[in-house]
């Protein structure tokens, strides 16, 4: 995951694995807008999409609390209004500097997780943001650079051919595609 610089690649992958792992009904996964709130963004499997609607006072909850909740050691009766037709449910936020930037949500139908499956969704929410957030630093980066390059000559217009030149166009392409880490 670490290693992905699409953050939607990363989205899909880490929602891949919790979905095989804990082998959940549906999983999903919430992201915050430009005015600070967490909309749905991806619920897998794709087909799930239209039918099941992440639990917003789940969400809210977990904001709040600023831990994962696991919806079988919780029988609070907002809860389960929304989650009824799912036998357990989890939600871990995604907490970067102290700021929630998101939440994945765990859903099966027929049976409870239990604490593996808990603690994994847990370790994947920590390792997820930390993730995104840096494969979203690196496309803005991207980004950055591009318009900075078709802005500017190419290093291709630099003149000759002797071998500090070479050198020097050498440098300016490794430079260009560090990462920055």
């Amino acid at each position: 995951l670490l290693a992905c610089a699409d953050p939607d690649e990363v989205v899909h992958r880490s929602l891949d694995l919790l979905l095989q792992r804990t082998k959940a009904s549906v999983v999903g996964f919430l992201w915050v807008t430009d005015e600070g709130t967490l909309k749905p963004k991806l619920v897998i499997p794709e087909d799930q999409a239209r039918k099941v609607q992440l639990s917003e006072s789940l969400t809210e909850k977990v904001c709040r609390q600023r831990h994962a909740v696991w919806i079988a050691n919780n029988t609070a009766d907002d809860n389960a209004k929304s989650l009824k037709h799912f036998a357990d449910a989890l939600c871990a936020p995604l907490i970067k500097d102290g700021d929630t930037l998101g939440a994945i949500h765990v859903y099966k139908e027929h049976e409870e997780f239990d604490q593996s499956e808990f603690d994994f969704t847990v370790r994947l929410a920590n390792i997820l943001v930390l993730a995104l957030v840096r494969a979203r630093q690196q496309a803005m980066l991207t980004s950055d650079f591009r318009r900075l390059a078709d802005k500017s000559a190419s290093f291709d217009e630099l003149i000759g051919d002797s071998p500090p030149m070479q050198k020097l166009k050498s440098m300016i392409a490794r430079v260009a595609r560090a990462t920055g880490c």
